[in-house]
């Protein structure tokens, strides 16, 4: 969450407004955000200054149609869930803005281009909404799914009045999945990471203290295998700023997921297969990576030390039965390294803090 002071109220809901604009909001696009509010944010990102609710009441904050309301968390957590199918703009933060007039939030969303949808288009993007909503439980706002303008491209960008039918139904059947999914491994068959609300057969909290403290205040942290992205969490939690998780597609989808219910929009979960011999990491050197038991998959491929700062941080956990003399001499090439000792939740593993040189 982001707080700032700005007078706004009358740039946007009483003066004439030229800018995007519905019934209940109004759209600020990177320049608009840089000229009325005088912040920075991505070029292909946007404000959603939403008019009628009460940031006293935060996330909690109801908004929606007279007929029909949600709150702004609601209304993110199903946004996004229609975001991981690309049927909507994915949303990323929000901002409280104190006016003096009075207080307004805003959502920090991707920005999608004024092309309205044809009329096939917008038949096809409705059956698939309405084919999701039955996945995850949601009841749509039926009066505004004949509304062309809330159509742009393949995407649909309103959804206020939007709703879970059955939450609790919804997080039972992704508890359920992400155990099918991320189970690694013989034995019971459970999430691979522990979590706050169900056992993993890794305990995320006791590795998180075997690694020790990190500074991770405004650093940017990559997990290469994130699984679940519970180490990504945690590097939110203790503030990263730019935070990537990489593994394969469906491992990816309840990550996604996961953090969508938990309100950790602001982690960028992306899929790739990471086997491919040409494989490049492709986004700018990270100051922390974690590198926990991929070695006996993927080796120390190239790509993994290229895409780390020089003097950042790489957390390495060994996988048995691969020997110290498979990994040790390519570490001691490229990094300083220490010795944390081993982890032992699962099986003993070797924990090394590795700084590059």
């Amino acid at each position: 969450m982001k707080r700032i002071k700005r007078n706004i109220y009358n740039a946007l809901f009483q003066e004439k407004w030229t800018g995007v604009k519905g019934r209940y909001s109004r759209l600020l696009t990177s320049d608009l955000v840089k000229k009325l509010l005088d912040e920075d944010i991505d070029e292909y990102r946007c404000l959603k200054v939403l008019k009628n609710c009460s940031p006293t009441k935060m996330l909690e904050s109801s908004v929606g149609r007279d007929d029909n309301i949600t709150t702004v968390k609601d209304m993110i957590m199903i946004q996004n869930l229609f975001a991981i199918h690309g049927l909507a703009p994915r949303i990323y933060d929000y901002w409280v803005i104190d006016d003096e007039r009075q207080k307004f939030i805003a959502l920090e969303m991707d920005y999608v281009d004024k092309t309205r949808a044809t009329n096939i288009q917008m038949e096809k993007t409705k059956k698939k909404l309405l084919d999701i909503c039955i996945t995850y439980r949601i009841t749509p706002y039926f009066n505004d799914l004949d509304t062309k303008y809330n159509y742009i491209g393949d995407q649909y960008v309103d959804f206020h009045g939007w709703n879970f039918n059955d939450f609790e139904a919804y997080k039972e059947s992704l508890f359920k999945r992400i155990a099918d999914v991320t189970h690694w491994g013989r034995g019971e068959r459970m999430a691979y990471q522990q979590t706050e609300d169900f056992e993993g057969k890794r305990k995320t909290d006791k590795r998180f203290h075997e690694i020790g403290k990190i500074d991770f205040k405004d650093k940017s942290v990559l997990d290469i295998g994130c699984n679940l992205g519970m180490f990504c969490h945690l590097a939110s939690d203790s503030g990263a700023k730019k935070i990537v998780g990489i593994d394969k597609e469906d491992l990816i989808n309840v990550a996604l997921e996961y953090a969508n219910i938990k309100g950790y929009w602001n982690i960028k979960f992306e899929w790739a297969d990471l086997t491919i011999s040409n494989f490049s990491f492709p986004y700018e050197s990270k100051d922390i990576i974690f590198y926990l038991s991929m070695n006996q998959y993927l080796g120390i491929p190239g790509w993994v030390i290229n895409c780390l700062k020089k003097g950042g941080l790489l957390y390495f956990e060994s996988n048995p039965p691969v020997s110290e003399s498979e990994y040790m001499p390519i570490l001691n090439k490229y990094f300083e390294v220490e010795d944390l000792g081993f982890t032992d939740d699962r099986n003993k593993r070797k924990l090394l803090k590795c700084r590059k040189k």
